[in-house]
């Protein structure tokens, strides 16, 4: 009897077993299926210290060693001094340091040297640093602002884009009142809500926003999204107007006319175009 029942017993946990794997079992797992098992993580000395070699240089070679490996260099002389700070290693480091200052304002003292030597690579001759230079630049920009929207004003317009409510539309409309009223351009307020295949011609999907357009042809381009000031509106009119001439490009986008041909003219080369050049450069 005790055999029936131990035999019965057995053959009721093996259902029970086989009923868990089948409940279990996925059949879209394993190789098959491109599902590689988890990879055993090695088991890493966190603790375990690098290997460093001890290596002598001289003055001189440090002086002249390529900057890339003297940097390092450097690295490792400060983690040397801070690990272990002796006087010894903290001068060492100090050295060192003194060498990268000295490198850097001998590079700075030969950039002054061959700037003042080569004007043509100079930009304190285009974009002077004092007072008396600064208020001259930005008269000669606001002379080539006013002049270009002046003469221009009756060949282009603006579109100002606006719906009723939006208080960044009231105070825009305010600032654009200057530019008609003191420059005499034309401003056509465009509300989108009415004018929505206007606002979906040009692409306006905020307000407030000015569009420059050519009475005289189908160009057009953005001025300005959100408030700005008067002095940024003119700026972006006058780049607008000079792109449509051609006399600017986008990669000239920035300068004025009194720029052209300065160091801030990137279609302007300083040097003569087949001018060689010797680099020493990391062998492949």
């Amino acid at each position: 009897m005790r055999k029936v029942v131990l035999i019965l017993a057995v053959l009721f946990l093996t259902v029970i077993s086989a009923r868990a794997d089948v409940n279990n079992y996925n059949p879209y797992q394993g190789w098959f299926w491109y599902k590689n098992p988890p990879k055993k993580e090695k088991n890493k000395d966190k603790n375990k210290e690098e290997k460093f070699t001890m290596k002598t240089y001289t003055y001189k070679q440090l002086w002249n060693m390529y900057p890339d490996k003297f940097q390092k260099l450097l690295k490792y002389a400060l983690r040397q001094a801070v690990q272990n700070p002796t006087p010894q290693n903290v001068k060492q480091y100090l050295i060192l340091q003194d060498i990268a200052r000295r490198k850097a304002y001998a590079f700075s003292n030969v950039v002054g040297y061959v700037t003042q030597t080569n004007p043509n690579l100079s930009l304190y001759k285009d974009y002077p640093e004092n007072s008396p230079g600064i208020r001259m630049r930005t008269g000669l920009m606001n002379y080539d602002v006013d002049k270009t929207l002046k003469s221009n004003r009756d060949e282009y317009a603006l579109l100002f884009f606006y719906k009723p409510g939006c208080q960044y539309c009231e105070i825009q409309s305010q600032i654009l009142r200057y530019l008609q009223d003191e420059d005499g351009w034309e401003i056509m307020p465009i509300n989108i809500n009415q004018r929505y295949d206007v606002a979906a011609r040009f692409n306006v999907k905020t307000v407030p926003e000015i569009i420059l357009i050519h009475k005289g042809s189908p160009q057009w381009i953005p001025v300005a999204a959100g408030v700005i000031a008067l002095n940024n509106i003119k700026r972006n009119i006058y780049r607008g107007i000079m792109y449509f001439e051609g006399k600017l490009n986008p990669k000239n986008w920035s300068i004025y006319q009194f720029q052209k041909n300065s160091g801030f003219d990137v279609d302007k080369y300083p040097v003569a175009p087949d001018m060689k050049f010797k680099i020493k450069v990391e062998e492949q």
